[in-house]
């Protein structure tokens, strides 16, 4: 079967194409769609050591299967070299395994991975899902910028930020975070850390849809409107 595989940033300067398309057998895992570009794409072998691959939006693991049209993209470190930072945007499950990737490597001590799941209640009001929306050109900076800065401010190893897009119900993450760092006293504060920024700072909005049809975008400190519309 043929996969198309998406290209971004450097790589596809080198390839001088938006995509690449390879042959694989069916039933083929993603470990083995790596193996078919280093041999059909030597140039892309170093380039493949340090990527990560997402399958129809979410980051894959080697031992995932892709099938014939699904949506295949070759992931390029966004910052700091291969290992230093990554961050996605997806609106796919966020995966802890895929956050902890390569990330312990026997140099730093401390390992410290936090999921934000989507709660069924805040206080009395109840949550059926929410809806998380982005400026994503500049949500994906704002994120690079808050991962560039916790690295520095806690002397971190590596750091991977991962958040959701679109409807998430109860349960379900919608903010990954994972961290390493010599000591875990740096990485519990740099994920603590990491988080009140994104809050803070990255152009991520959530809209709360309640059980009783109730649908409500979370704006803290914006003026009401209603009375207005």
């Amino acid at each position: 079967m043929k996969i198309k595989i998406l290209l971004f940033a450097r790589i596809k300067e080198l390839a001088r194409e938006p995509s690449l398309e390879v042959m694989v057998s069916s039933g083929a895992t993603v470990g083995e769609l790596r193996s078919s570009m280093e041999r059909e794409y030597p140039w892309l072998e170093p380039w493949l050591r340090c990527s990560n691959f997402a399958v129809n939006g979410a980051f894959a693991r080697l031992e995932d299967f892709v099938r014939e049209g699904d949506e295949v993209a070759l992931i390029p470190p966004v910052s700091g070299g291969c290992e230093k930072l990554r961050v996605m945007l997806t609106n796919g499950d966020i995966d802890p395994d895929h956050l902890l990737e390569k990330l312990d490597d026997g140099v730093d001590g401390a390992v410290v991975v936090f999921l934000g799941n989507v709660r069924s209640r805040t206080g009395n009001q109840s949550t059926e899902s929410l809806f998380y929306e982005a400026y994503e050109p500049l949500a994906e900076k704002e994120l690079i910028r808050i991962g560039e800065e916790a690295l520095g401010r806690f002397s971190l190893g590596k750091a991977r930020i991962v958040h959701r897009l679109g409807q998430v119900v109860p349960g379900k993450s919608a903010v990954g975070i994972a961290v390493s760092a010599p000591h875990r006293s740096e990485a519990f504060q740099a994920c603590s850390w990491i988080m009140d920024r994104i809050k803070q700072t990255a152009p991520i909005w959530k809209r709360d849809h309640s059980p009783d049809g109730r649908v409500d975008w979370v704006h803290p400190g914006a003026p009401e409107t209603d009375a207005g519309q």
